[in-house]
């Protein structure tokens, strides 16, 4: 293009991919690498797909460059996120246990957490994924939503997948890593909601005892589908989170004191909120220790069990 005695190039655009934008890490221990974003879902209740669009699956090479920068740069835990880990590569070709084998063949003493996964799309890759979970370095953790315990609840969240199928994922992730941490994802109060279908969720709970719960009440995205039906009380929805908060601290309870007295493994990754610094067993398990060096592997001893995470001493 020419502008009087002056020439402009119009340059081409090039697009980069988020793992390969320069960025500061919070923590010199752990780094959040992020594998594709937007979703392959239409949730009736999410905006997720109008925020961040359709699926788009960064490029494996530029994931892996990303992990090894990170690696190289001290990092000893890599925290892969999406908005549905499960659903990478789906728009590629490729798929998550591809990735995490290609990541885990990477030099270096680090561990790798595996975000968030829909159980649809789980589903499709269950036999790779549990091989490629099989890796020492892949934290034995899964973060699965069940979202509701109700089969017509979840077809009202248009979910894409029955309480059975959410079942059967962890039964098979709990049958090739007894030591699990499950984590789920409950909305209490979604529209539609009724005792029986709260009890329901309350059943699946007392079958499948997640480790941990992140628990919401239902609140109506403008936009969405599910926010032009009306739901339940608003006091009904609060003593119907009440009882199932309390029931899930019960839980994780009573699964933490299984591990009081054992001397297990762990990685320090940071301060605690309340003191003390956070070590991560091999299931991503938090662990409370009073001494170390963020980064550091640690053998320590379970000395007490509370609600949501474990307390040690090093040994």
């Amino acid at each position: 293009v020419s502008m009087g005695a002056q020439n402009v190039r119009m340059l081409e655009p090039v697009r980069c991919e988020k793992p390969e934008m320069p960025k500061l890490r919070e923590s010199e221990v752990s780094a959040v690498v992020q594998i594709c974003e937007g979703c392959v879902s239409n949730c009736s209740y999410c905006s997720v797909r109008f925020a961040r669009g359709r699926l788009h699956s960064f490029r494996r090479e530029a994931i892996l460059k990303e992990v090894t920068k990170a690696i190289s740069s001290g990092c000893r835990e890599i925290l892969l996120t999406a908005q549905d880990a499960g659903a990478y590569g789906l728009d590629t070709g490729t798929s998550l246990p591809e990735l995490l084998r290609s990541i885990c063949e990477l030099d270096g003493n680090f561990k790798v957490r595996v975000g968030m996964m829909n159980p649809k799309n789980v589903l499709g890759i269950l036999p790779d994924l549990l091989q490629a979970y099989g890796d020492e370095k892949i934290y034995k953790f899964l973060h699965l939503p069940v979202q509701s315990g109700d089969d017509d609840i979840l077809r009202s969240m248009r979910r894409g997948y029955e309480v059975s199928d959410f079942i059967q994922i962890v039964e098979e992730f709990r049958e090739s890593f007894p030591d699990l941490y499950l984590a789920t994802d409950i909305i209490v109060g979604f529209p539609g909601e009724g005792e029986k279908e709260f009890t329901h969720t309350l059943e699946v709970i007392e079958k499948v005892k997640p480790d941990k719960v992140n628990l919401s009440r239902f609140s109506p995205m403008p936009g969405t589908d599910a926010a032009r039906i009306p739901g339940p009380g608003g006091n009904e929805v609060a003593e119907r989170s009440r009882r199932l908060a309390a029931r899930c601290l019960e839980i994780g309870h009573e699964r933490n004191k299984r591990y009081l007295g054992k001397v297990l493994e762990g990685l320090i990754t940071g301060p605690g909120k309340k003191g003390g610094l956070v070590a991560r067993l091999g299931n991503y398990r938090p662990t409370i220790v009073d001494g170390g060096t963020p980064g550091e592997h640690i053998k320590l001893k379970i000395v007490d069990a509370r609600p949501t995470y474990l307390i040690g001493r090093k040994t």
